[in-house]
């Protein structure tokens, strides 16, 4: 894959930008980034991803299906509540406005990957 198609399948997948060890553990290649964009946040901004949502991936469950993916902004804006709320939800495994909430874990790309 390329550098692109790897901020792709993990945006599409996460919600969000990677961290640079995260784009790096699923086979980002930062020597290439440094050359063609001049470093990592330049190259999310020229590919228009946010260089700001970089963090963790927040799942809103509902009946036990995933019903939204997104950083905590954007999963609070949804739901209707405060950054805090959803932070005091999270830390301690409370529902918040009646939805399930959870860090979704990073386990690489499983959307995308060539096989």
């Amino acid at each position: 894959m390329t550098n692109e198609e790897i901020l792709q399948a993990f945006y599409q997948e996460y919600w969000r930008s990677p961290s640079i060890a995260e784009f790096k553990a699923c086979g980002g290649k930062m020597a290439e980034v440094r050359k063609n964009y001049g470093g990592y946040r330049k190259m999310l901004v020229k590919l228009k991803y946010d260089p700001f949502a970089v963090g963790e991936s927040i799942e809103l469950i509902e009946d036990g299906e995933v019903v939204f993916t997104g950083v905590a902004k954007e999963v609070a804006e949804e739901i209707g509540c405060s950054d805090p709320t959803l932070s005091t939800a999270l830390k301690n495994n409370r529902p918040v406005h009646g939805y399930e909430v959870r860090v979704k874990p990073f386990k690489g790309l499983t959307k995308g990957e060539k096989q």
